[in-house]
């Protein structure tokens, strides 16, 4: 598994979101379509993983999903482009220490949880 380079935990977890845009992809239900969806909530959970707070909560576990994350000033000149893609399945926790931890860093909005 890739670690998520630690110069980035910060610019993904917080900012002004017109400054910086996680925007996340997943498999159609239908599995012909991928949505795409821009999200504010998207957190560094540790160094091999990404939290969203879903608000919708109809996400599944086992889906595989695409963050990409554009932020210019935070890559450069490490990453010309200003954008890094994350890429992972779905593990949905509705209950529990971990749903726990991610609302706790979603309120408090650190930069690492």
């Amino acid at each position: 598994m890739v670690k998520i380079p630690r110069n980035l935990h910060a610019h993904i977890n917080g900012g002004d979101p017109s400054e910086r845009i996680c925007v996340i992809g997943t498999e159609g239900r239908d599995g012909d379509y991928v949505q795409l969806s821009p999200r504010g909530s998207i957190m560094v959970f540790d160094d091999e993983h990404l939290a969203i707070w879903e608000r919708a909560g109809d996400r599944q576990d086992g889906v595989r999903m695409t963050v990409y994350f554009r932020a210019r000033d935070a890559l450069a000149p490490s990453v010309p482009a200003g954008a890094v893609r994350f890429f992972g399945t779905t593990e949905v926790h509705r209950s529990g220490p971990i749903y726990e931890q991610v609302w706790e860093c979603r309120t408090r909005r650190v930069t690492r949880c």
